[in-house]
């Protein structure tokens, strides 16, 4: 494993997890349908899962997150803490918006305008996210890579425009020095919503019959992004269950291993982000109440040093 020093025209990898599954002892909020949708049970435990690559002087991390979503402020937050250590570095934090873990957000409390956000998890959650990067930088190994598409049109519909699909997977692989595979990246544009609002068992929805899919194929590692959600590709199942959970998490398994199976490994010669910061005016009036109301995040919920 190399940390520091690493010799130019080489991409490395590293690669950190941990599981961020909220205990039941206090009520948890799930997000994603109804208010007041309390956690009964887990299902499948909730992940932090980190992607570090770096080529010469270059360093970038993917954060993977088991959860709706985080605002903008907390994203910011994850990255200032990592930029302590690496300045500037490019950090992505990435939530696979399942419908069936805590509300991070503010907006799935015990009732409308009541936040379902618990401070302290929250800031648990950040803290397991930095660590995570951390680890990952630190356990860098050459790699090469694939990649690879492929259209998975049967799992997927549009609940508002039928006629407007994308049903394309993303995969991307890392291979190392001895030929096996060190981590892969899916991307798939479907809400993780299989599992429907009368559900109370905490969940990472398809995501996690995917990622086990891979990892048992590969014996490495699989993480997880959602792609354009729109408005709005939802599972296109024939029912609610974890039964159908599991057989669209599957298949969507099957088709990346599948689409990447004989793809030749290729070395990277550079590694760059390009990213461009804009506004968007707010005109949802019901997000401007959920402002007023103080259900969205703020400043004043920084996570203690550490």
């Amino acid at each position: 494993m190399i940390t520091t020093d690493l010799p130019a025209q080489q991409l490395y990898a590293g690669y950190a997890q941990q599981v961020i599954t909220p205990p039941l002892d206090s009520p948890v909020f799930l997000a994603g349908f109804e208010a007041n949708r309390r956690a009964e049970s887990v299902h499948d435990d909730l992940w932090v899962r980190a992607l570090a690559l770096a080529f010469g002087e270059t360093r970038l991390v993917l954060v993977c997150i088991d959860v709706i979503g985080l605002g903008r402020y907390h994203c910011l937050e994850i990255q200032e803490w990592l930029h302590k250590q690496w300045a500037e570095m490019p950090v992505i934090v990435a939530c696979t918006h399942t419908h069936h873990g805590p509300d991070t957000i503010g907006l799935w409390g015990s009732a409308q305008m009541h936040s379902g956000v618990d401070l302290d998890y929250l800031n648990h959650l950040k803290k397991v996210a930095v660590a995570c990067c951390r680890s990952a930088l630190h356990v860098l190994t050459p790699v090469t890579m694939r990649t690879a598409t492929v259209d998975v049109p049967s799992v997927v519909k549009n609940f508002r425009d039928p006629a407007i699909i994308d049903a394309e997977l993303t995969c991307i692989q890392w291979v190392d020095r001895t030929d096996k595979i060190f981590a892969t990246l899916l991307i798939y544009p479907c809400h993780p919503e299989v599992m429907w609002g009368d559900n109370t068992a905490i969940t990472s929805d398809y995501a996690d019959a995917l990622r086990r899919t891979v990892e048992a194929a590969t014996g490495a590692p699989a993480l997880f992004c959602v792609g354009a959600l729109g408005g709005m590709l939802s599972p296109d199942v024939p029912e609610h269950s974890f039964a159908a959970s599991e057989a669209m998490g599957t298949h969507l398994g099957q088709a990346a291993l599948g689409a990447l199976a004989g793809k030749a490994t290729y070395p990277v010669t550079g590694l760059m982000l390009t990213q461009r910061l804009f506004t968007i005016p707010m005109t949802n009036p019901l997000f401007q109440i959920a402002v007023d109301h103080g259900l969205f995040p703020t400043s004043s919920n920084r996570m203690a040093a550490y």
